[in-house]
Parts: C-alpha cells; structure tokens; sequence
C-alpha cells in the first residue's frame, strides 16, 4: 500500500508511475468512448427526428398542394400559398384542411 503524508513523501516508484501511467490512459479512453457514445446518441436522436418528419405524410401536404397549384394554375410559390390561405379563410376552415382536400381530390378545391 502507498502512503503519502507530508511525513513520508518519497517519489513514485517505476512500477507505480507505469501503474498510473495506465489508469490515466484507461480513463482517457473511457472517457473518449462515453463521449463518442453521447455523439453518437445525438446524432441518432436528430436523424431520428429528421426520418419521423420525412416519414410523415401530413408534413408534405402544403407543398405538395402548392406544387399542384402551381402547375396547375401557372402561378409562383407565394401566389399559389396566398390563394389557398385565401379560399381556407373565404370556407372557414384551415389551408392544411383545404391543401389536404385539394389533394386528395385532384379537384378544384381552392376555386371559390
């Protein structure tokens, strides 16, 4: 056992030197490994998001009701998002009702 006090200070033997030698590079890896693995389960859980909002249909309907608009009535991006926010506010109900509706159909959903 090493016992140091200010009444015994002697200096590390080479045995013990190499001893804490590898404990420092063993925690220096535990600590590399548990810092990759926190990155690791960051950038898992902001890919994870990313998939669930490409996965979900819902967030592409405004778009792609847009999209429809826009090739359809030969309108730019802004025109075609002013229109069905116009006709949702003209019916009462919500653009991503209306979007949705417009879609589905293929019809004339944003016409008055």
């Amino acid at each position: 056992m090493l016992a140091l006090s200010r009444s015994q200070v002697r200096p590390f033997s080479p045995a013990e030197t190499a001893v804490v030698g590898r404990l420092a590079d063993l925690l220096s890896h535990m600590l590399q490994a548990r810092a990759l693995d926190d990155l690791a389960a960051d950038e898992a859980g902001r890919l994870g998001g990313r998939l669930d909002e490409v996965l979900d249909p819902s967030a592409h309907v405004l778009p792609l009701a847009v999209g429809h608009l826009m090739v359809r009535e030969g309108l730019s991006e802004d025109e075609a998002l002013l229109l069905l926010e116009r006709r949702a506010s003209e019916c009462g109900r919500s653009v991503d009702d209306l979007a949705r509706e417009l879609l589905r159909s293929g019809a004339d959903a944003a016409e008055p």
